[in-house]
């Protein structure tokens, strides 16, 4: 059925035009849309008729007195996909209207086409936002995989879950959704925007930061198994909670040590605080990174016996010696904790 929302864009875009009021009717011939707003929601008897026989109908003003609650005018039948959607009436003289019937349908069919693709993307939309939840909660029922297969999406693909930290869905969604193939889903759950995205290439790490370049998000473990998308819907959201707030990706595969000890800090209260200098930290962050002293040593542009000397400094402060093994892992979960303490 048409609807009164399109009805009013079709008489309002007409009437930019056309220096004559428009009426636009259903089958019962109920005006819904006018230029002349007394006219909405009182019944015209000739367009009841002009969508019984399907074919046009002129009145002069003798013949309109005949029609209770008609005007002079032109009325004519506009179609949707071939089937009768409305009735367009003009109302004027006949002979000054005529011309202008044909293109206030054509007009009017274009318009009631493009509301009808409109609803129909938002229906698919919709429809792909339930599929991509049902998969995220780990939904294995025999409509879920149906439902798939009507959207043509393959749960058979190769995909990884991106969770984004945003804070309007909404307008994340319409900037990310001309990024995804018609294989890939989109959608929100608690406040958070998930994208369930195919992987093709063998390094697909690669492949996703290529495809996503200038999103901030945090991105899942790749999986060929829908029943294994939870986790990585799981491990993204995780991940997404050391993101800065410059675009970037970060992939829990290279940083699930950070995510284990941010969701200690988040989840379970264990905190650790480094009571270093900007010197000693920078050092510090540096050696743990650089793996040997000689790399750090040159990273920092210092001496080897400086970056010694520094370590030493660190030890005096935390008590802990960053060249045992067992000390550098308390300093580097520390650096990570003190890096995420709002």
């Amino acid at each position: 059925m048409l609807s009164q929302e399109t009805a009013r864009q079709i008489a309002a875009r007409t009437m930019q035009i056309l220096p004559y009021n428009i009426n636009v009717m259903r089958a019962d011939g109920s005006i819904i849309a006018s230029g002349d707003p007394a006219r909405i929601g009182t019944i015209h008897p000739a367009a009841a008729a002009v969508w019984e026989k399907q074919r046009a109908l002129e009145l002069t003003r003798t013949e309109a007195a005949q029609w209770e609650g008609s005007r002079e005018g032109i009325n004519l039948p506009a179609y949707l996909r071939g089937k009768p959607a409305a009735v367009i009436g003009i109302t004027g003289p006949p002979e000054d209207v005529r011309p202008y019937g044909e293109l206030v349908v054509m007009t009017s069919e274009m318009m009631m086409e493009q509301a009808k693709l409109l609803e129909e993307m938002q229906v698919d939309q919709r429809m792909r936002e339930e599929l991509g939840l049902r998969l995220l909660e780990g939904d294995r029922q025999k409509e879920t995989a149906a439902m798939a297969e009507r959207m043509n999406v393959s749960l058979d693909e190769r995909r990884v879950v991106l969770s984004l930290p945003v804070n309007e869905t909404e307008e994340a969604a319409r900037s990310i959704r001309p990024m995804l193939t018609k294989e890939e889903l989109l959608c929100s759950k608690e406040g958070k925007l998930f994208v369930l995205a195919v992987c093709r290439e063998a390094d697909w790490r690669k492949e996703i930061l290529h495809r996503f370049t200038g999103i901030q998000a945090g991105v899942g473990t790749c999986t060929a198994k829908a029943e294994e998308l939870p986790v990585s819907a799981q491990r993204a959201e995780q991940t997404s909670r050391l993101t800065s707030t410059e675009p970037q990706l970060v992939f829990f595969e290279e940083n699930d040590l950070e995510v284990l000890l941010t969701m200690m800090q988040q989840e379970a209260g264990w905190s650790m605080k480094l009571a270093l200098s900007a010197e000693l930290m920078e050092t510090l962050q540096v050696y743990v990174q650089a793996g040997g002293s000689r790399e750090a040593a040159e990273q920092l542009h210092i001496h080897r016996n400086t970056l010694q000397y520094r370590l030493r400094q660190i030890e005096e402060v935390t008590g802990k010696d960053p060249r045992r093994k067992r000390d550098l892992l308390y300093l580097y979960a520390a650096l990570v904790m003190q890096e995420r303490m709002p």
